[in-house]
């Protein structure tokens, strides 16, 4: 089972990068890959989006009450 975090930031990579693979696995020419630097900081993007959603109420709303 693949991890969320990777998982993640797999996608956010190639959402930000449609061209270029996360891994050597998927490259053709291991230039166009995405280098450690960049899988480094885009798990840390996912890390913190992860942990963003897991604080927010169930649903992934914010429920604001309004006094009456």
């Amino acid at each position: 089972m693949i991890d969320p975090v990777e998982s993640l930031a797999m996608n956010l990579f190639s959402r930000d990068h449609p061209d270029r693979p996360w891994s050597q696995y998927d490259a053709a020419e291991s230039e166009t890959q995405a280098s450690a630097e960049e899988r480094s900081l885009y798990r840390c993007f996912a890390r913190a989006q992860l942990a963003e959603r897991a604080a927010l109420p169930r649903g992934g709303r914010i429920h604001v009450l309004h006094a009456q």
